[in-house]
């Protein structure tokens, strides 16, 4: 298989029509900036999904024979979830009136609470995550920067329950709770695919040793 790297970009544009559509829906949603938060959330989370799939290199070159332009989309996706994440965290506590520190401790031990703390542990995975990737990338050695990155898994099922427990656009939307349910199986299914690769991994070198 070789999908040329533009048609990549196309399938991953297609893949957030469902999301955007949640936008022609404001009159029942709520205010424009309420939408915003949660269809920004959902945005994120798919768009993580994408750089998970294509960061695999096992993976990668079954979809294209050339690496260097799946990486350059990989790292674009890490841009556009750093943006989207942000965006929806900002317009959350902006929503709510609440300070900056409602994003990392929680006011309570409520039900709701603790759904939003699922959310708030993986923002800050997702933050170790991305520094591991820019500022501090060239301070790490390969293996620390390769242990980090698979904290990127765990913060993606903490992502995906945190928007089933809470969002109201999913469980209002009945295609939408498939389609979200639809990127949780095949992220389950990415990360079976890597945990099988790394293990493989550890197996041939000790029958090597």
């Amino acid at each position: 298989m070789n999908i040329k790297p533009n048609i990549i970009l196309l399938i991953i544009g297609i893949s957030a029509v469902p999301f955007l559509w949640l936008l022609t829906q404001i009159e029942y949603l709520g205010s424009f900036w309420y939408a915003l938060a949660n269809i920004s959330g959902l945005l994120a989370g798919l768009f993580f999904f994408w750089q998970i799939l294509l960061g695999i290199r096992g993976i990668a070159i079954k979809i294209s024979k050339s690496f260097g332009p799946i990486l350059n989309i990989h790292m674009l996706l890490g841009i556009y979830s750093f943006v989207f994440v942000l965006l929806h965290s900002i317009l959350e506590i902006f929503i709510y009136s609440k300070a900056w520190t409602y994003l990392f401790i929680p006011e309570s031990f409520t039900q709701w609470e603790n759904d939003i703390t699922l959310g708030r542990i993986g923002l800050i995975l997702f933050i170790l995550v991305w520094l591991s990737s820019t500022f501090i990338r060239n301070k790490m050695s390969y293996k620390a920067w390769r242990y980090v990155h698979y904290l990127s898994y765990v913060m993606a099922f903490l992502v995906i329950i945190h928007a089933v427990n809470l969002g109201s656009f999913i469980n209002g939307y009945p295609f939408i709770a498939g389609y979200w349910y639809l990127i949780a199986a095949g992220l389950v299914l990415v990360v079976i695919y890597r945990l099988y690769q790394v293990v493989n991994s550890y197996v041939l070198k000790a029958g090597k040793g």
